[in-house]
């Protein structure tokens, strides 16, 4: 069951490079101010709630501090991706992910909690899938991240291993026959080239980054 949930989960994102993402459209109306933009989504992604209830306000706050990142970069030379350990490390979890909705309705209603744990320019994704055929488990990756110039990061993962359904991920593969295979899975199904994401707005509390090869936006909440 775990190859299969992490075979199908490769392939359904080989799948959703070619479909166009949900589109939310931000609320009209008077733009609220950056640091509350910032305050609104870190207090309503660390409320209990999941990506899949961002709405259109949600939207709104995350085009608010795209802006303003924007308008910092290119008039006072902001360089939210050059790498600093204060603002980077820590446990970010995804709460705005167009892409993850729209792969969760291309493969049968899985629904996905990502979080991502950055140390000293190494980085683990623990993905947790939910799913009524396949059941819920832990999708994991371990590698390094790092700059690749002012506004861009690079992830680079090298080791990939997956859970059954416990509380809490394991914090490496084990070295089983089983293991081995899912790690050299894995490894064929990383794309180094898509794993490039320029830094669209950073603060210590939320992040907003996006995915180039779709054309949508991510945002993340500090833990």
């Amino acid at each position: 069951v775990a190859v299969l949930a992490l075979g199908a989960f490769m392939s359904a994102m080989w799948m959703t490079r070619a479909r166009p993402a949900i589109a939310m459209t931000p609320m009209t109306g008077q733009t609220i101010p950056v640091s509350e933009a910032s305050d609104r989504f870190t207090a309503w992604g660390t409320s209990g709630v999941t990506l899949y209830d961002a709405d259109d306000s949600v939207a709104s706050w995350v085009q608010v501090l795209t802006a303003e990142g924007e308008r910092r970069r290119e008039e006072e030379g902001w360089q939210p991706g050059v790498y600093d350990a204060r603002a980077w490390d820590g446990s970010w979890r995804v709460k705005y992910a167009p892409h993850i909705r729209t792969l969760s309705t291309t493969l049968l209603s899985t629904r996905f909690d990502i979080v991502y744990h950055i140390r000293g320019r190494e980085i683990v994704s623990n993905v947790r899938y939910s799913n009524a055929l396949l059941g819920k488990g832990w999708l994991n990756a371990s590698g390094s991240v790092d700059s690749l110039n002012a506004d861009d990061s690079e992830i680079v993962f090298e080791q990939f291993w997956v859970d059954g359904d416990v509380p809490q991920p394991s914090a490496a593969p084990d070295g089983s026959a089983l293991g081995s295979a899912i790690n050299r899975l894995g490894a064929l199904g990383f794309v180094r080239g898509l794993s490039r994401f320029p830094v669209l707005w950073l603060d210590d509390k939320c992040c907003v980054f996006s995915f180039p090869p779709l054309g949508v936006n991510i945002a993340t909440v500090r833990e």
